[in-house]
């Protein structure tokens, strides 16, 4: 939990942008994440327990490996991004996008497990609604991330703040490598 904040947070710290935009970024990243784990959920649900007999546990186990293989890409890509963006800091619509593509389709373990559950219940419905109410919680904690990120920069000296995406990076990193093992 946190892949989201930490990215839309150093990616805010790297860059001058408004609350505004931090505020959209955390909506984008947070619609982006619940379409990707009702879509994931729903496919992987019949993949997993119509087609190959699994049980729940077995396809939530299936989702964290997948889930820790796509933070960690993410983790890799921002570290190479930090790199490239040494030399160049121009931002853009493309990157605000990309950005929210990569945290956003990591599915949420959260909603992915309400969903398959109120399958396996027989209530889609009331676990398509928990999802979007988690939705705009999500975006809404992911929109304030951002906003302080965005009002840290402002405050802090630039050589430590050089250092927040380093580090927001390397939690990304982890949390995905701790996902894998676990």
């Amino acid at each position: 939990p946190g892949h989201g904040k930490l990215l839309v947070s150093s990616y805010f710290l790297r860059n001058n942008r408004s609350y505004k935009e931090a505020f959209k970024m955390g909506y984008l990243i947070s619609l982006i994440h619940t379409i990707s784990a009702l879509s994931i959920s729903f496919v992987l649900y019949y993949l997993l327990e119509v087609v190959f007999s699994q049980t729940f546990q077995e396809v939530s186990f299936y989702m964290t490996k997948i889930s820790a293989l796509l933070i960690i890409g993410v983790g890799v890509y921002l570290f190479f991004e930090q790199h490239k963006e040494h030399s160049v800091e121009k931002v853009s619509k493309k990157s605000d996008f990309s950005i929210a593509l990569s945290a956003g389709v990591i599915p949420c373990p959260g909603v992915m497990t309400i969903i398959l559950f109120s399958i396996l219940m027989g209530s889609i419905s009331v676990g398509i609604v928990a999802a979007i109410f988690m939705s705009v919680g999500m975006g809404l904690t992911i929109s304030l991330s951002a906003i302080i990120a965005t009002a840290t920069k402002n405050k802090t000296p630039s050589n430590i703040a050089k250092l927040f995406p380093f580090i927001g990076n390397s939690m990304i990193l982890l949390l995905g490598i701790y996902l894998l093992i676990v």
